[in-house]
């Protein structure tokens, strides 16, 4: 694993099963000496195969993420979990998801523009692989990172660098990252009167290999149900 954007890096388990993921972040969760960018300070607990424990646990359900491009199979999924949530005890609230036509935008241009900074470290030198094509000091740094970074690494390296020039630091960056904070106050007040917020991940079901691969905004687009709390 590599630093692609600092400010909002995260890793998560995955497994077969909420009760494995659950057992995973209680292990992986809590304070790390070695990880200066930790700031939980307690591990979480979870309790397994306890329906009783969302008793009283108030749930949001942000009512405009099912309006637009989502699937029905996604749709149907997500009610289908709400409604289970609720027969375990929990109560269901809808809300309307705040600043949601902002947040995928502010979270491509602060991710390009970490990542070029990031990125520019794997120069064929000091990180990552080294062109044997290369005569001159020059031809290290172009052919390296030529050969070496795919083309999604590149558009990604382009915008960064783009939106972090003079001219238009403040016209894009800058404003990304007051859109940022905005986001941030906003879902602040959300966990005001909420426990937790139940949403789809995708609009779509999976995609099938190699699908979409020359459709990058559709691709980005995809994203729009994580980057909110990614982006805080």
């Amino acid at each position: 694993m590599i630093a692609y954007a600092s400010s909002l890096d995260q890793i998560g388990p995955t497994g077969r099963n909420i009760n494995d993921c659950a057992a995973l972040l209680s292990i992986i969760s809590g304070p790390d000496d070695k990880d200066s960018a930790c700031i939980i300070e307690n591990a979480f607990e979870f309790g397994y195969n306890s329906r009783d424990r969302l008793n009283g646990v108030k749930i949001g359900l942000p009512k405009n993420y099912f309006t637009g491009g989502i699937d029905g199979e996604v749709t149907d999924s997500v009610l289908a979990a709400a409604k289970e949530l609720e027969a375990a005890g929990a109560c269901i609230e809808e809300f309307e998801m705040p600043l949601m036509d902002y947040i995928i935008h502010a979270y491509y241009i602060i991710a390009c523009a970490e990542a070029s900074s990031n990125l520019s470290r794997y120069d064929g030198l000091e990180y990552g692989y080294c062109s044997q094509e290369a005569k001159t000091l020059s031809d290290v740094y172009r052919l390296s990172r030529s050969e070496s970074f795919g083309l999604e690494v590149k558009r990604k390296i382009m915008l960064g660098s783009f939106v972090l020039s003079s001219g238009y630091y403040d016209a894009y960056y800058k404003r990304a990252l007051q859109t940022r904070a905005l986001i941030k106050d906003a879902y602040n007040q959300l966990f005001e009167g909420f426990d937790m917020i139940l949403s789809p991940i995708a609009p779509t079901t999976e995609y099938k290999i190699g699908e979409n691969v020359d459709d990058p905004m559709k691709m980005y687009m995809g994203d729009i149900y994580t980057r909110p709390p990614q982006i805080n």
